[in-house]
């Protein structure tokens, strides 16, 4: 993925999105990507988004992303918000002192953007700021029960304080014998589904945690659905979770097409899984 800054970056925005100065804040169109580098879109591929102080865009098409700041959005943008947290703080309670998606950090805006996420559903997931980058809730059956932490420097690239191997939110379609559950590897994927009504067991990476098998076998007369990153090591992982589970889970499948987070919640909601 290529990130586009400035004048490169609106140059995708001028050539595709004629009619970008008209949109409200918050708002997001989808065009066609006609100069696209993966070849010519014709599927409203390119998302372009307006907010506070920018232009942000990503091509599901090629998986380029960009953002754009001009003058006079720039004299208008409020000073970065610096966030006071203290490093010894370690509960989620702790880390809420900054909720609004529109004062995080331009990098945390940018990246949650680019994969749909807004004000509207950080606040449903419960998805806030910290210093050092994007706090990710867990769920269980019994409510929130830990974090991740996206950083947006260092390594490794996700800090997780869980008490659980696995995230899940409890949701309705449980019920439907037709829905399967989906395996997947990382929280936006999980939420995304969620938000398409797929209940999603997120494994917060490839491997399968003993409690996590334990919420799969409660469900053991549901279809279950390994969605993994579409590489080397989503395939190898995926496999080896087929080989795993196949023998007390009798309807599982995979599937390998990029990742939950790269589809746009509405081509989720009516994708046949």
């Amino acid at each position: 993925m290529t990130i586009h800054k400035g004048t490169e970056a609106l140059n995708v925005i001028t050539n595709n999105a004629s009619d970008y100065q008209d949109m409200e804040v918050d708002e997001q169109r989808s065009y066609n990507h006609s100069d696209c580098p993966s070849g010519t879109d014709w599927r409203g591929r390119l998302s372009v988004k307006r907010v506070d102080g920018m232009y942000i865009w990503h091509c599901y098409n090629c998986g380029d992303s960009g953002y754009y700041v001009s003058n006079e959005l720039q004299s208008m943008r409020r000073p970065e918000f610096k966030v006071k947290e203290s490093s010894k703080k370690t509960t989620y309670e702790d880390l809420t002192k900054n909720t609004k998606y529109d004062t995080f950090r331009l990098e945390g805006q940018f990246w949650l953007a680019q994969y749909e996420f807004d004000d509207v559903l950080c606040r449903k997931y419960g998805i806030v700021e910290v210093d050092g980058g994007i706090v990710l809730p867990t769920y269980s059956n019994t409510g929130m029960s830990g974090y991740q932490i996206r950083q947006y420097s260092g390594n490794p690239k996700y800090l997780s304080f869980v008490s659980n191997g696995y995230s899940m939110i409890e949701n309705i379609t449980l019920l439907d014998e037709d829905c399967p559950i989906v395996l997947v590897e990382d929280l936006l994927s999980s939420y995304k589904l969620n938000e398409a009504g797929y209940p999603a067991l997120c494994l917060l990476g490839t491997k399968l945690d003993a409690k996590a098998l334990e919420v799969l076998q409660h469900y053991r007369h549901k279809r279950i659905l390994v969605w993994l990153d579409d590489d080397k090591a989503g395939h190898k992982a995926a496999l080896s979770l087929l080989r795993e589970l196949s023998v007390t889970l009798p309807n599982i499948t995979s599937m390998f097409n990029k990742q939950p987070k790269d589809f746009f919640i509405n081509d989720l909601s009516i994708m046949e899984l």
